[in-house]
């Protein structure tokens, strides 16, 4: 192997390891998926509510519990460790 061939799998590596941490960030530190979809697509679908300024919101329905969580977090501590997702009152 030469040096400059070397040099680049060293930079490949080290941008699948960027691009992983990244996905990370983006995801909340869950890069868990089973057969190429997300695992918390299997126990709940996912819903986008359009605010009038323009943003999004995301809302993970279970499909078959009455249960409505506002984040992935939420979902992943509901299916890990069955803690329901807290709501204040108004």
């Amino acid at each position: 192997m030469t040096r400059a061939s070397s040099s680049s799998a060293k930079n490949t590596q080290k941008s699948r390891e960027m691009k992983k941490k990244r996905l990370q960030r983006k995801t909340g530190g869950s890069t868990s998926k089973k057969n190429g979809a997300d695992i918390w697509a299997l126990n709940f679908f996912k819903r986008t509510k359009i605010r009038r300024n323009g943003r999004k919101d995301y809302y993970y329905i279970h499909k078959y519990e009455e249960i409505i969580c506002r984040s992935l977090k939420e979902v992943e501590r509901f299916e890990n460790d069955g803690i329901l997702p807290n709501r204040k009152a108004k």
